[in-house]
């Protein structure tokens, strides 16, 4: 399991107008069917986002959401394993004794699902998996209505 979400290269790009989620040169590097429209998307549901800030302008700041958006995701996916580690649930699911998230590395600059940078920089996600891996974790999480930990 893994999600998306945009290199650091993209914002210096030198062209102005292919900093823009939606341009040529963005979708040419996205090879995700829709890849662009879920990035935005989990982005919107997690923060609020403005349509001002996906111009070309401001595109560095939806770089830096969308990796921390992916982050997010996988630390909640990798939450709800944890959480079923000792548990069966009624459909069979549980008992879970880890996981895998895909992917560590990129060989170059393109939107895709690993933690760190095609450079060897650690993208947001990486930093998130040290802690969320971490022997002992406290989640949150809802159930019922209620939170429980």
């Amino acid at each position: 399991f893994g999600y998306q979400s945009w290199p650091v290269y993209l914002e210096n790009v030198s062209s102005l107008s292919d900093r823009d989620w939606s341009s040529n040169f963005v979708a040419w590097r996205q090879h995700h069917p829709h890849g662009n429209l879920q990035i935005i998307k989990q982005i919107r549901s997690n923060f609020i986002l403005s349509d001002t800030l996906l111009g070309n302008e401001q595109f560095h700041i939806v770089v830096y959401l969308s990796q921390i958006t992916q982050g997010l995701c996988v630390k909640h996916q990798v939450e709800h394993y944890r959480r079923m580690q000792s548990e069966v649930l009624p459909d069979g699911r549980g008992l879970t004794s880890g996981a895998i998230y895909w992917q560590l590395n990129d060989i170059w600059p393109a939107p895709s699902w690993s933690s760190t940078e095609y450079n060897g920089k650690w993208k947001p996600l990486h930093y998130f998996a040290v802690k969320f891996f971490a022997p002992v974790t406290v989640t949150l999480h809802e159930e019922g209505g209620y939170l429980v930990g």
